[in-house]
């Protein structure tokens, strides 16, 4: 660093004070924001990943913030996209929305939450025919078990979708295992 700086000051004298001026701020602004970071956690984002391939393929992305209104409380949202296709079944599903995610922590480690999902599903046969397009709504009241990772956590759990109905849902089952991960 006061190699860089001294390179500066042989070239010109008022630059440099402004150039060393400017580093001062800049550290002094980085300083207060690492200094509150590091004071409470209060945003986490992540979200959930998921896939198989096979005679199946699924993709699954859903990111996800959280806001920690206190240790025990956080809400959030965020949004999802899928795709599964079927080789078996000769079918593909495009489904997106957007979730709204309340968490309580009432105990160290256990939480417990619900997720209220809102799913466009467009599914297709083979021949481009579109045999179910629509919005769909689901309801997720579950518990987890949340493992500490560095300053976030990791979410392990189980789910069950009120709203299920076996010929629209987004999910093939009412039980949906969850894992998610917040940093």
């Amino acid at each position: 660093m006061w190699r860089f700086m001294g390179i500066f000051t042989l070239k010109n004298p008022e630059k440099t004070m402004k150039t060393k001026n400017l580093y001062i701020f800049l550290a002094i602004v980085l300083s207060v924001f690492s200094a509150s970071a590091q004071q409470a956690k209060k945003v986490y984002f992540g979200g959930n990943l998921g896939f198989s391939f096979g005679s199946e393929t699924s993709v699954m992305v859903e990111p996800t913030v959280l806001y920690g209104f206190s240790q025990y409380f956080k809400l959030g949202g965020g949004v999802s996209y899928r795709y599964v296709s079927s080789d078996r079944y000769d079918y593909s599903d495009n489904i997106y929305g957007a979730r709204a995610i309340a968490m309580a922590t009432p105990l160290p480690y256990i939480n417990i939450s619900v997720d209220y999902g809102m799913y466009h599903r467009t599914t297709r046969i083979s021949s481009g025919e579109k045999i179910r397009d629509g919005w769909i709504p689901s309801l997720s009241p579950a518990i987890g078990v949340n493992i500490p990772v560095g300053r976030g956590f990791v979410s392990i759990g189980a789910g069950y979708d009120v709203l299920y109905d076996a010929s629209t849902s987004v999910y093939s089952n009412a039980w949906i295992p969850m894992v998610s991960f917040y940093f």
